[in-house]
């Protein structure tokens, strides 16, 4: 009983998580800077230093940005007259299919690396998996408290970093929002 319960919170959070992403949401700092910047900090910190894992770290930044270029096909910006506290404009952001395509991506490249690191997974693992990253996607602070293997960390960032940097070529205000005060 306890797994279906669960199971199905499981299935919710999934479904609010990707029905965020047909709405427009407003681009914040915190989100395309600072989990971003924590997440290369982390890396930084958990890497253990040598060539094959330099090769392995390549890698994974060039399946972050293939990924993180997929996601932004779709995304629709919507910019406002409106500005922050801080004076910078407030932009928003409809994600759609490929962002959320490219979040499970992510999720599954996560999984297939922990494999390849012959660190083998059972199912309830990977479930368990799912539910922390979807956690970390509805609560900024799990995020944080959250202790991930350096490749997750760089998987992550580099997916963060990569699609923020795309969204910015796309529109150079998005620079605006997310700048320092």
């Amino acid at each position: 009983m306890d797994h279906l319960i669960s199971y199905g919170l499981l299935i919710v959070g999934v479904i609010y998580m990707c029905s965020k992403s047909f709405k427009f949401e407003k681009i914040t700092r915190f989100s395309w800077v600072v989990i971003p910047a924590y997440c290369v900090i982390m890396f930084a910190v958990n890497m253990s230093w040598n060539k094959y894992n330099l090769i392995e770290a390549g890698l994974i930044i060039v399946i972050g940005w293939l990924i993180a270029y997929f996601q932004q096909l779709q995304t629709e910006l919507q910019v406002t007259d409106d500005v922050d506290k801080h004076d910078r404009p407030i932009i928003k952001i409809k994600r759609n299919w490929s962002y959320v395509i490219g979040w499970f991506l992510v999720f599954a490249f996560g999984i297939i690396i922990q494999i390849l690191g012959s660190h083998e997974l059972s199912i309830q693992e990977i479930v368990a998996e799912l539910g922390e990253e979807i956690q970390k996607d509805l609560f900024a602070w799990k995020f944080f408290s959250n202790q991930n293997a350096w490749y997750i960390w760089l998987l992550s960032g580099a997916n963060v970093i990569s699609y923020t940097t795309l969204i910015i070529k796309r529109d150079e205000r998005v620079r605006q929002v997310i700048r320092r005060r």
